[in-house]
């Protein structure tokens, strides 16, 4: 596994195991041909067979050997005859569940019989449990993978969800890591998901369930049906107690799951031991009963994953044809993988931070007794989170008391407060009236009443509602609420029934079923994430931004405000992977908490009521006796009263440290800022894991490093000196080109378009801006225009494809980031950096017009003339100042403010210098800008400068700003756009060069760049040359700065001939200006015709 250390690493591991599970019965050439063709593996599952059975089975089945992956039972992994068997039967790869209650005995044992089996076939253990793990790691030699079963998988399965379960993995890995692959077994069930764990270095994924409806899993219609009807709650866990989790069908009526939790009741009364658990497994194993054997009835014990609930979907989105649906699958996640480098930045310069008016997409989760500190705010919005008051039961005295000064600490920068909507708080009314009153930025509610959301809304509060489920999810969005949190299993406190994982393929399922929900809407996924790697997953899983508590407890402010214990953070920080557990199981009401003297008394109290000895209400009043002041005492280290100091000890004993399951998993104290920073732009280690072992291999990342030989201190990076006397006749050739626009990305895609007679020309698209406010047929309107077309892109750049800083991107304009991006492909498809050609005799000569007016330049006028702004409207409307601070707030919210990379990211000769840094190219380097004609003007300085032995090569041409409004009213002045007379077409009809009904130019965006380079040494490196420049002529019209005429053309193509051994005669074609104006047109046409005689063969 080669590794590229840089502030963004990458790995390239070999292919990935994409795995699908069959049953025995399936085991057919069709399957077989289809696991082959699209390059998937298919896993038989014989766990039901032991050894006789197995091998009978493949005889009969597998005559001609071709089943690879065999899923099998502990009794059969430990019997002596398994080898004899694989070696009869051809099977390569083994995999078994490892659960430690599956068998007696150390697990010692397991590891030295994986080694016994490794000799010849290659093991693969599935498991969940943390010891068991943590064993293998510690002392798996000769154990090379292990396959993770998180809680939203089927049967017996980790108590911890899968991706807090692979955090954990990763963090118990020894540094440098041993090679040990990981893989998934079970909960993905969407390419994004799939695509979240390969880019962070799952070597492979094993999917359950999800192509459960397709043609070639063999069940009936009626069984299709009732899974069909699978939903997310058609499944629950049970034996958390016992520490023993399984995943079992029940859609709350089941007979069956009811026998199996009471089952577990009843075990759990007396101490826990072992031959307890393994009494359950085996109690449980017993009635099991396959689902697609199954009826899903009440009295079936079923094992079913939450993966079963997207079945649906899989056939919705890739077809019933189990092997096109599976190649589509594949496709898809393999695509999604290709954009894991460009949601690497997605947290900075975020829109709904911008929206937010924060820095970053952090929201600071709300935490009872914790987050009511402003100090501890204001520090989380000067790092630039979004902080958020929990109002807990505060009465109207407290409020006043603790955040009566809140306006003036915040001093306007925006924040949130979460309030408990349900009718059980006591103080609803009282904390909506001081809303209204306090009108924050924004208002978390959690879950449930939705009562509240009209009146916030009337009263101009933003709404973010946090949605356990997608029934509630739904609602709020169709409520009108913009931004929703999906909080997982996996958070601290109160937790839902969830994981983040689940929760957030719930979410991209929706939006792709009803993706009108979800316009102006911004999904942000909360529980789990604490560090870089689990922010990018949150953000390939479709996050626009996340939701952070524990991690915020980790920090060194939260300690020095005062709003948590020092004891507090030291738990957080010292716990043990797999720390923490879930009380409240059975009442319905789940908290999250780390391991404590009194959440263990809770669980006690739980475990006396499970089985009996506890009537509800004297159990009630105990929990809730037990419960009162608990968080304060950990949080505050005080009584009830707050008036006593608790010791250390004190607070032990009588504090419920609530806490996410991240804990033990962080292990410094950070800054605010710091954090907020790693979580953004921090290193990360990305796998290009999207190579199936059959299929197409990775493409090269568009951000691979640079292959650059040794520097010479004589002549550039090993280089020889070129002759720098020139020749001024000698030919140009071209050696590397790129091009982006509305039709492609490549030379290859726009050629394709364009043969196939495509038009990249549509309607302003809506998202760009409402052109409803500019557009007014009437060509002479004031701060108006009549035309209503244009050819755009929509292709974000991402940070890594450049090569640059964060702090240099955030402000770089649209323009810079195309020409670099250009450049790129340009450059490595000339194979310049390989040449033997100086550093210093390669020049960029870049072609940019409207770059230095770009969008960033917008929002530093508009922060520079607040004030001005303000006067104009008080001269209106006469404001208070209080009003006049507010509107400056929030007119400046969201906008860059003049930094020292604002002006470099803005001005046109930087794109060019930025391009010199990446490559270390020496030569001249600089902008032209002489409008249409700026490309051809950079080229024709480059030839230039090469046929006077300035330099031997040029990078040359470069990329437009994205068009806004004002180049339309601008244009519109001048008269040249489309549309000027008035006449309706459709948009792929707009552009009309020479024709007799032409009625002016389209604007378009993208760019294009070429590398160009004397022919001799193109030729003598063996470069692929595209084309070859003869000759340039340039000239000038002195008879007006806009009108075309035809004199001063007539000049520039007359001196393009001059001293070359052919004239006009000799040319097959003519690229034209063609603009499509009634003057322009003309007078090209009029010169063209000067040259180019109708009869000839141009």
């Amino acid at each position: 596994m080669a590794l590229q250390q840089s502030s963004d690493i990458t790995a390239e591991p070999q292919g990935s195991i994409i795995g699908f599970v069959w049953r025995p019965e399936e085991i057919t050439p069709a399957v077989i041909q289809m696991a082959q063709r699209t390059g998937s593996r298919a896993l038989f599952d014989f766990s039901m067979m032991g050894v006789d059975g197995l091998r009978s089975f493949l005889r009969k089945a597998d005559t001609a050997g071709h089943v690879r992956d065999i899923k099998i039972s502990v009794p059969t992994f430990f019997d002596p005859s398994l080898g004899q068997l694989l070696k009869e039967t051809g099977a390569q790869d083994v995999w078994v569940e490892c659960h430690p209650r599956f068998f007696q005995g150390d697990p010692a044992v397991f590891l030295q019989r994986m080694r016994e089996l490794s000799e010849n076939n290659r093991v693969f253990p599935i498991t969940g449990d943390m010891d068991f793990l943590a064993a293998i790691i510690k002392d798996g030699s000769g154990i090379d993978r292990i396959v993770l079963k998180g809680c939203e998988a089927s049967g017996f399965v980790s108590g911890e969800t899968t991706a807090t379960l692979y955090a954990m993995v990763k963090e118990l890995l020894p540094t440098p890591a041993k090679n040990l692959d990981i893989l998934i077994w079970g909960g993905v069930a969407t390419p994004e998901a799939a695509a979240a764990f390969l880019a962070t270095g799952t070597a492979g994924i094993v999917f359950e369930s999800v192509h459960w409806l397709t043609d070639m899993v063999a069940i009936d219609d009626v069984q299709r049906q009732r899974l069909a009807n699978i939903r997310l709650d058609s499944t629950d866990l049970v034996g958390l107690d016992l520490l023993v989790p399984c995943r079992l069908f029940n859609k709350g009526n089941s007979l069956a799951f009811k026998e199996i939790k009471t089952l577990e009741d009843s075990l759990y009364r007396a101490e826990v031991k072992d031959k307890s658990r393994r009494s359950f497994v085996s109690q449980v194993y017993a009635r099991t009963l396959h689902p697609l054997a199954s009826h899903f009835g009440q009295d079936e014990v079923i094992p079913l994953g939450v993966e079963a609930a997207f079945a649906a979907p899989f056939v919705e989105r890739f077809g019933p044809v189990t092997g096109e649906a599976i190649i589509a699958f594949m496709a898809e996640i393999r695509r999604v993988c290709r954009l894991a480098e460009a949601k690497m930045d997605c947290f900075l310069d975020s829109p709904v931070a911008r929206e937010m008016g924060t820095l970053y997409p952090f929201i600071q989760g709300a935490m009872s007794w914790i987050t009511d500190v402003p100090e501890f705010a204001s520090q989380i919005a000067d790092a630039g989170g979004l902080p958020t008051f929990a109002l807990g039961l505060m009465d109207t005295e407290t409020l006043d008391r603790k955040l009566g000064r809140l306006p003036e600490i915040m001093a306007g920068r925006p924040y949130a407060v979460n309030v408990v909507s349900l009718a059980e708080n006591p103080f609803r009314e009282t904390h909506l009236a001081w809303i209204k009153k306090q009108k924050p930025r924004f208002v978390v509610i959690a879950g449930g009443d939705l009562s509240p959301l009209k009146q916030l809304l009337e009263c101009d509060i933003e709404v973010i509602y946090i949605a356990p489920d997608e029934a509630l999810l739904r609602l709020a969005l169709e409520a009108g609420v913009r931004y929703v949190i999906c909080e997982g299993y996996e958070a601290g406190g109160h937790v839902g029934q969830h994981s983040t994982l689940t929760l957030a393929q719930m979410a991209l399922v929706l939006k792709r079923r009803t993706p009108a929900l979800f316009q102006n809407c911004h999904l942000i996924l909360a529980g789990g994430i604490f560090n870089r790697e689990t922010a990018f997953m949150a953000a390939m899983l479709g996050a626009e931004g996340i939701q952070m508590g524990t991690a915020y407890l980790a920090t060194r402010e939260v300690v020095t405000s005062g709003a948590l214990t020092a004891l507090y953070q030291r738990m957080i920080l010292q716990a043990p992977p797999g720390g923490t557990v879930v009380s409240g199981k059975d009442t319905g009401l789940r908290v999250r908490s780390l391991r404590t003297p009194r959440v263990e008394a809770i669980l006690s109290l739980e475990k006396k009521f499970a089985a009996g000895h506890q009537d509800e209400a004297s159990f009630r009043a105990r929990m809730e006796e037990m419960a009162a002041g608990s968080l304060f005492a950990a949080a505050r280290g005080m009584d009830r009263s707050g008036k006593i100091t608790l010791d250390e000890q004190a607070c032990l004993e009588r504090g419920q440290f609530m806490s996410g399951a991240c804990a033990g998993l962080i292990h410094t104290v950070r800054d605010l800022l710091s954090f907020h920073r790693e979580l953004a732009e921090g290193p990360l280690l990305l796998h290009h894991s999207c190579a199936w072992e059959v299929g197409t291999p990775p493409e090269p990342s568009a951000g691979a490093p640079l292959q650059i030989a040794p520097r010479s201190s004589r002549a550039g990076y090993g280089a020889r000196r070129a002759d720098p006397s020139g020749n001024a006749h000698e030919r140009i050739a071209i050696t590397g080109m790129s091009i982006l626009n509305s039709l492609g990305k490549s030379p290859e895609e726009v050629w394709e378009a364009s043969l196939a007679m495509k038009c990249g020309i549509t309607e302003i698209p809506p998202f760009r801006w409402d052109h409803s406010l500019y557009y007014d047929p009437r060509p002479r309107a004031l701060d108006k225009t009549y035309c209503n077309v244009g050819a755009f892109l929509d292709f974000p750049v991402s940070r890594n494809e450049l090569g640059i800083p964060p702090q240099d991107f955030r402000s770089m304009t649209s323009a810079t980031k195309y020409t670099m991006w250009l450049a790129d492909k340009a450059i490595r498809a000339s194979g310049i950096l390989e040449s033997e050609i100086p550093r210093e005799r390669i020049g960029v000569l870049v072609s940019q017009n409207s770059g230095e007016a770009a969008g960033t330049l917008n929002n530093i006028i508009i922060r520079a003339y607040a004030h001005d702004i303000l006067a104009a409207v008080n001269r209106a409307v006469h404001l208070t100042p209080h009003q006049l601070s507010a509107i400056e707030r929030e007119v400046k919210a969201g906008r860059i403010a003049p930094d020292d990379t604002t002006l470099l990211g803005r001005l046109n000769c930087a794109a060019p210098g930025f391009i010199c840094n990446r490559y270390g190219f020496t030569g001249p380097s600089y902008a032209v800008s002489a409008a249409c004609a700026t490309s051809l003007v950079a080229l024709y300085s480059a030839m230039q400068m090469i046929r006077s032995g300035i330099i031997d090569a040029a990078i040359v041409g470069g990329g437009e700003e994205d068009l806004t409004h004002l180049h339309y009213l601008e244009f519109s002045a001048l008269g040249a756009l489309y549309g000027l007379s008035g006449r309706e077409r459709p948009a792929h009809e707009s552009s009309r060069p020479f024709d007799v009904e032409r009625d002016g130019l389209v604007l378009g965006e993208g760019g294009g760049m070429i590398v160009i380079e004397r022919e001799s040494l193109a030729r003598a490196r063996g470069a692929s040359i595209h084309a070859i420049i003869t000759g340039m002529g340039g000239s000038n019209s002195n008879l007006g700065m806009v009108e075309s005429n035809s004199i001063p053309q007539e000049l520039a193509i007359r001196a393009s001939f001059r001293e070359l051994p052919y004239g006009p005669d000799a040319v097959d074609l003519v690229e034209c200006h063609a603009t499509s104006t009634r003057q322009g047109d003309v007078e090209e046409v009029r010169a063209l015709k000067t040259f180019y005689k109708p009869s000839k063969r141009t």
